[in-house]
């Protein structure tokens, strides 16, 4: 490359390496930076520094012309392929340099390109030239700055005024590694700059929200089934539970579950950079563990466990100890995400919490409730506290 001028037009070259000879690649570029008007011409070498991935990503979007010569083999080479879909992403002008149309990409050959004759170099200097010219508008003619930042980086770019907003936020999401679609964009006054207008044009964006830009991420959105099952001694006030956290209700009346009943409830959830729409299965299992457990296969698959114990009957929570969560573990894996609900605190009981602390402490388990079936007491709460450690094991997995 030739000694670079302070002004004019910057040109970048896209080829296939293979073509370098072909299209005389090296002499092109040469004799256009003769041109006064061309300031400099960019074109990847493999003698370079940069990696051909990283020159790509450092001038691609400081370009002022792309021209991109058309083969057989720029047709089947991946870096051709991405720097002109990245000009093209970035409203850069695109010259489409071909010896046969049938090379040009289908995008763009409705662009004004040039054809030529590879034995006739000194003719397509002058006609690229020319064309370069035709295609170039001054930038300090038509541009606005634009100031975007994103955690506490600050980075200015002249965005051609008639361009979509969205070109120097693509460019400006390209330099930062961010995805375009997880971005929240807000002007300094924190006023949100609608998606919508991301399509309208710099100069109205601009008209409407000045040329200072904050770059947040915005939470992603996922939605998640998973599988709970509700284990314990008959009686102990599972369906009950259940029923108060779904419909809000309670009814004395006692009637046992027979083999397995469903409930659906669906939640929301929010963590740091990510919202969550989760939606619980729970297979309510009727009778006493031992029961359960002879139709293991109905556990498979769990993603989460809630063992419930009658703080009015002691001996629940020792078979809690002895059996029930030993076998859990021994069916779902040591990481299987366990909650231990003491029921009926409502009543009369002996049980204290510190008892119950310390025997979720024995067992490993997430975490410990007293609750109320009847009154409500801790049901919304125990529920919902199983979605997170179901969510870190889900995505551990994945």
């Amino acid at each position: 490359m030739s000694k670079k001028k302070k002004d004019g037009i910057l040109v970048f070259i896209s080829y296939a390496t293979k073509d370098a000879q072909t299209f005389q690649i090296p002499i092109i570029c040469e004799k256009l930076t003769e041109y006064p008007e061309i300031k400099d011409v960019l074109y990847w070498q493999e003698d370079l520094q940069d990696d051909i991935w990283t020159y790509m990503d450092k001038n691609i979007g400081k370009c002022d012309i792309f021209v991109l010569f058309c083969s057989p083999n720029a047709m089947e080479s991946v870096p051709v392929q991405k720097e002109w879909h990245a000009a093209d992403a970035l409203n850069k002008p695109i010259i489409p340099v071909f010896s046969s149309i049938e090379y040009v990409p289908p995008l763009l050959r409705p662009r004004l390109g040039l054809q030529v004759d590879v034995f006739n170099v000194e003719e397509n200097i002058k006609k690229l030239y020319e064309l370069i010219k035709k295609k170039y508008i001054p930038k300090e003619d038509l541009t606005i700055s634009l100031s975007f930042t994103y955690k506490n980086k600050t980075e200015i770019i002249h965005a051609e005024k008639k361009a979509y907003f969205l070109t120097p936020l693509i460019e400006f999401c390209m330099k930062n590694n961010l995805s375009i679609k997880n971005i929240l964009v807000t002007t300094s006054a924190g006023t949100r700059v609608p998606d919508d207008l991301f399509d309208e044009s710099v100069s109205f964006v601009y008209s409407k929200f000045g040329n200072e830009f904050i770059i947040n991420i915005e939470k992603m959105q996922i939605v998640a089934n998973f599988k709970v099952c509700l284990i314990g001694d008959a009686a102990s006030g599972k369906s009950k539970l259940l029923q108060h956290c779904i419909e809000a209700t309670y009814d004395e009346e006692y009637m046992p579950t027979i083999g397995v009943d469903y409930w659906v409830k669906p939640f929301h959830f929010q963590s740091i950079d990510k919202n969550f729409d989760i939606v619980l299965i729970f297979w309510d299992f009727g009778g006493d563990f031992e029961e359960a457990g002879k139709k293991k296969e109905l556990l498979n698959e769990s993603d989460g466990i809630f063992v419930v114990g009658d703080l009015t009957r002691k001996e629940t929570f020792e078979r809690i100890e002895t059996g029930c969560v030993p076998k859990i573990r021994k069916v779902l894996g040591e990481d299987i995400p366990i909650i231990l609900l003491a029921n009926k605190c409502d009543l009369e009981h002996t049980i204290n919490k510190e008892h119950l602390k310390e025997l979720a402490k024995r067992l490993k388990l997430e975490n410990v409730f007293l609750t109320s079936a009847k009154t409500g007491e801790n049901v919304e709460a125990a529920f919902k506290s199983i979605i997170a450690p179901m969510i870190t094991r889900a995505l551990k997995i994945l």
